[in-house]
């Protein structure tokens, strides 16, 4: 697997968490009290995990373009 390939898992991974956090908003507006206040911080931790996984993807995904001209990163 390449570094791009990669870059694209994490991409579908982003696509998955963010896909859940919709069904977990349609959920929390059926909740009250404690409850309420657990999904909100649990779908508040689903956004930094997506949030997370896109960054990664694109780093994955850009990782060869960010060679300068003698071979070297520019990480």
């Amino acid at each position: 697997m390449t570094l791009y390939e990669l870059g694209l898992e994490y991409e579908k991974r982003a696509l998955a968490v963010t896909n859940r956090i919709h069904e977990l908003n349609k959920e929390l507006k059926h909740l009250s009290g404690e409850d309420k206040v657990y999904m909100r911080r649990r779908i508040y931790l689903l956004y930094v995990d997506a949030t997370y996984c896109r960054e990664t993807a694109k780093k994955l995904k850009e990782y060869y373009e960010r060679r300068n001209p003698n071979g070297q990163n520019n990480i």
